[in-house]
């Protein structure tokens, strides 16, 4: 398999591979063969945390993308009521939507209607987290960095350097 030299395992971000693993989206990564890419990114990520060890970190990336599919959909929603554009369109059917031309302002408020269904798949995921629900994967970046005394850009930290920090705050720990 050719991996792109961009997308490995040691430089990929993790937000991104936790973002294709929510989403399941690998043209995410820009390049030609993106599902050969993703699928080496994923299952270097399971080496790397066996049997969903930090599933919770999974789950934090499956709402951000929850929450951002909302966002998108009603946005794309509010537009559509001002401008019937052949992109925005697009974008819902993407996500699964569709817009009956003849009912298509009654379509547009099924849709909105449809994403509060959204609400409550975040909310299942929410109930499966830890009891501190007001952490976030930036959350726990930075509490490891502040144990560890080091600094990271959280959107940039690689798997592997998150595998690292995780590593040396439970050193600390013990």
């Amino acid at each position: 398999m050719r991996v792109e030299k961009h997308y490995n395992f040691e430089t990929t971000p993790m937000k991104l591979i936790l973002q294709i693993i929510s989403t399941g989206d690998s043209s995410i990564l820009n390049v030609e063969n993106h599902e050969e890419v993703a699928d080496y990114l994923i299952e270097e990520y399971k080496k790397v945390f066996p049997d969903n060890q930090n599933n919770f970190i999974s789950n934090y990336a499956k709402i951000d993308a929850l929450e951002l599919k909302k966002t998108i959909v009603l946005l794309a929603v509010e537009g559509l009521k001002f401008n019937k554009e052949g992109k925005l369109l697009e974008i819902l059917e993407t996500y699964g939507y569709q817009v009956n031309d003849k009912f298509y302002f009654q379509s547009l408020d099924k849709i909105k209607k449809q994403v509060k269904n959204i609400d409550i798949e975040i909310s299942h995921i929410k109930n499966q987290l830890p009891k501190k629900n007001d952490t976030d994967i930036d959350e726990i970046i930075l509490s490891y960095c502040s144990i560890a005394g080091i600094t990271y850009d959280t959107n940039k930290i690689t798997t592997k350097q998150f595998k690292a920090l995780e590593s040396i705050c439970q050193a600390k720990a013990q």
